[in-house]
């Protein structure tokens, strides 16, 4: 039974839909905005808000990247078909492989963002984007010293611990990324009571 209900739960995501999670944080914590704004520097409308222009700016910049590497492919397709390299029929096939190469190697770019990037299109004051980063954001090999033991054996790994639903901002020489933009409206409505 143990076996079937692991097996099943990695199939499972998240616990409801993003809009649901979303009106029921902002539900349950606007009534302690003051304290948010005290103890934490922003209130959950913030937190939203920010969350929300991180995802934005990622559905963009993935937008811009891909037909940027869509174009650049098919120029250098171009050049291999007429320099002899490649044949016509080839087309398709080089030009996607060449915009994968092109696309998965700049990911670093697509994904990284800065606090200054963070403030120019969230459209927040640095104090507010820097409160919100300071709370949600871990170093780059942050371990809950609650949870030291986990990922440490493999069978049971992927149900333990998981720093990215108390922290899921990813932090390293100060740059930020989120490896799961779902999972922002789950931490906010679960652990934003927590400094």
């Amino acid at each position: 039974m143990l076996h079937l209900a692991k097996n099943d739960s990695l199939y499972v995501r998240g616990e409801s839909y993003s809009h649901q999670l979303k009106k029921l944080a902002y539900d349950i914590w606007i009534e302690h905005d003051a304290w948010f704004m005290h103890n934490i520097g922003f209130t959950i409308k913030d937190a939203l808000s920010i969350s929300e222009s991180i995802v934005g700016e990622y559905n963009r910049r993935i937008n811009d990247e891909k037909q940027a590497c869509k174009e650049r492919a098919r120029e250098y397709v171009d050049g291999l078909i007429k320099s002899g390299e490649a044949k016509d029929e080839e087309r398709k096939d080089l030009e996607t492989r060449v915009g994968c190469y092109y696309y998965f190697g700049n990911s670093d770019v697509i994904t990284l963002f800065t606090l200054d990037e963070l403030i120019h299109f969230s459209g927040f004051s640095k104090e507010i984007c820097e409160s919100y980063l300071k709370r949600l954001s871990q170093e780059f090999g942050y371990r809950n010293q609650k949870y030291l033991d986990t990922f440490t054996n493999p069978h049971s790994a992927p149900w333990d611990y998981n720093t990215l639903y108390e922290r899921p901002i990813v932090s390293s020489n100060n740059k930020y990324f989120i490896p799961l933009t779902s999972i922002l409206d789950e931490v906010l409505l679960h652990t934003s009571f927590t400094i």
